[in-house]
This record gives structure tokens, C-alpha cells and sequence, in this order.
């Protein structure tokens, strides 16, 4: 059974407007966390070195990386913080 809810069209377009602010605050959120992800590219650009070099750096464990989803769609991340403090470490 399919119930209908009637409210008047002020209060409609408050809730609508409300749930638009709400929308972007959380893409303005996502948008702020993605940056605190960066992918092997933006390491390596970071860090000035090859994609090769990054690898064996993964490999031996001096770089930790994420892996975000899984299989085939699966995506490698190094968090930023993570980064800044082994190179401030000097690690890297």
C-alpha cells in the first residue's frame, strides 16, 4: 500500500533547498578528503622520482600504500600525512 504525504509547497522547497546545502557541504567535504590521498603519480611527482623507483619502494616497505575497491578496480593511494612524515623524517 502506497501512502502520500501532502505539505505545502514552502515547506517543500525548504526541504529541498536544505537537502541542495547539505549536498554540497558533502561534496565540499569529499573534495577536502581526496586530497588527503595521493596516488603513486602525485608521489612520485612529490618525491621527484620514477614509477620504478616508487615500486621498489612499496616493495621493500619504505612506502606504505592503500588500496581502495577491489580486483581489477581496485586503486593505490599513500596518504599525504603519511608522506610529509617520512620525508620530514628523512626516511625518503
Amino acid at each position: 500500500m502506497q501512502r502520500t504525504i501532502i505539505i505545502p509547497i514552502r515547506e517543500w522547497n525548504e526541504a529541498k533547498s536544505r537537502l541542495a546545502s547539505i549536498e554540497l557541504k558533502l561534496d565540499k567535504i569529499l573534495v577536502e578528503r581526496q586530497k588527503d590521498l595521493l596516488t603513486p603519480v602525485e608521489v612520485c611527482e612529490i618525491l621527484k622520482i620514477n614509477r620504478n623507483t616508487y615500486q621498489r619502494y612499496v616493495k621493500e616497505g619504505i612506502i606504505e600504500q592503500k588500496k581502495i575497491g577491489s580486483g581489477a578496480n581496485s586503486k593505490a593511494y599513500v596518504k599525504r600525512g603519511y608522506l610529509e612524515r617520512l620525508i620530514d623524517e628523512g626516511c625518503i
